[in-house]
């Protein structure tokens, strides 16, 4: 039983880690990403939760919540808001925005710091960019 415990919590952190592990990306034209970071479509639900958790993505602390990102998935589309999540820098170089989901090299660019790892997952982005196409009023 004891064994069995053990064998359940290392599966749960090579799940874990597998999920950290960063999906390269291809930025197209400078103002998108236009495939997905996982093989499985964002969930919109989660895609809230992780916007509002500020350990995580902490988006709704500084758009004050979901009405000041009200129409956005409306005006872009998902590969542009992909490339907003992942590394707003790659849009906007002026504004001081984290990068949630930057590789070294993956956008072309050489990057003076890399990240050691990112602060969300390939699928948390998907995630969130599921949850940012609702947003269409």
């Amino acid at each position: 039983m004891r064994s069995l415990a053990l064998w359940l919590v290392l599966l749960a952190a090579a799940a874990t880690a597998g999920d950290r592990d960063p999906a390269a990306y291809v930025v197209v034209d400078g103002v998108s990403i236009p495939e997905p970071l996982t093989g499985a479509p964002g969930d919109a639900a989660r895609g809230a939760a992780v916007a509002a958790d500020p350990a995580r993505g902490g988006c709704l602390a500084c758009h004050r919540g979901a009405a000041a990102l009200d129409g956005v998935g409306s005006r872009l589309d998902a590969g542009r808001l992909r490339l907003m999540v992942v590394n707003y820098a790659l849009v906007d170089p002026g504004v001081a925005k984290p990068a949630y989901y930057d590789i070294p090299d993956a956008d072309g660019h050489d990057d003076a710091a890399p990240l050691p790892e990112t602060r969300l997952t390939a699928g948390d982005v998907e995630d969130v960019v599921a949850w940012l196409a609702t947003l269409t009023e």
